[in-house]
């Protein structure tokens, strides 16, 4: 008999919660990271570099799903777990088809498997084994060459009045190979998303990026609140997930040059069109 469960519908997951208490590289007491608050639910992804998966859980100022690389030691309670909530799913999918590759696991049960495995290792490097580590590495990180990472992620956020069929927010992925891909959000939809496109920037204008995103100093201000107008979110990653720079929480970038300059470069064509859905 086929099973009920169809792809879309369930994925097995990789599940911990983030530590309430633990210390940083400075060994200073902290309560759960940059991104998630200690307790928050995260879902563990394949993406391992050393002893920091990339996980994914909703972020603690905004309400939003967001991605960070957290340090196994400020993970606790890792666990298998079926997940079959919607929005979810949906990131999950765009990640596996637009971002990394394998990311998550399925449905199936040599998915169920493959998990039930991937926590075996986790709990392994946990407790200091290195060899569980390189083992992985060779057996899974080396698919995906590092030139194939997310240099860039970018979110402009519409805080002016718009209509259901107005863009919400636009984001840019954009890896050291060139690769670019955006995905438009819109006011007022059931869909976590609707649109989205994929091209490649050429060499030069990649090299342009690099060297704004290089810059130490990104802003001179903090980001500014307001209620009309559009934020920005910049967030610089080394290959292998380790967060360079980041521009601050989301605010206007209005005299901050080299923001500015970087949003001028992105690829705009089509990214603010209404939904006609």
């Amino acid at each position: 008999m086929d099973s009920p469960i169809k792809p879309g519908m369930m994925k097995y997951c990789v599940v911990g919660n983030i530590s309430k208490s633990h210390p940083d590289e400075n060994g200073k007491m902290r309560s759960g990271t940059k991104t998630f608050p200690g307790g928050r639910k995260v879902y563990i992804g394949r993406r391992l570099w050393y002893d920091a998966p990339i996980v994914l859980g909703q972020n603690r100022y905004n309400g939003q799903l967001d991605v960070e690389g957290v340090f196994l030691d400020g993970i606790e309670n890792i666990r298998l777990e079926k997940c079959f909530e919607p929005r979810i799913l949906e990131e999950m999918k765009f990640m596996n088809d637009f971002e990394w590759p394998g990311m998550w696991f399925g449905y199936k049960d040599e998915d169920k498997k493959a998990a039930e495995n991937y926590i075996e290792i986790l709990n392994k490097i946990k407790a200091g084994d290195d060899e569980a580590w390189e083992q992985y590495y060779r057996d899974e990180m080396w698919k995906h060459h590092w030139e194939h990472q997310i240099m860039l992620v970018v979110n402009e956020y519409n805080w002016g009045l718009h209509s259901t069929s107005d863009w919400e927010r636009v984001t840019w992925t954009i890896y050291y190979d060139g690769d670019c891909r955006t995905r438009t959000y819109y006011a007022g939809s059931e869909m976590p998303f609707h649109k989205e496109a994929r091209g490649n920037l050429d060499k030069e204008l990649v090299k342009q990026l690099k060297s704004l995103l290089d810059t130490q100093i990104w802003r001179k201000n903090p980001p500014a609140d307001a209620c009309d107008g559009t934020a920005w979110e910049m967030k610089y990653f080394a290959p292998g997930g380790e967060r360079l720079n980041y521009s601050g929480k989301p605010g206007y970038i209005y005299g901050e040059e080299t923001l500015e300059r970087i949003a001028d470069l992105l690829p705009k064509e089509g990214v603010y069109e209404a939904w006609e859905g």
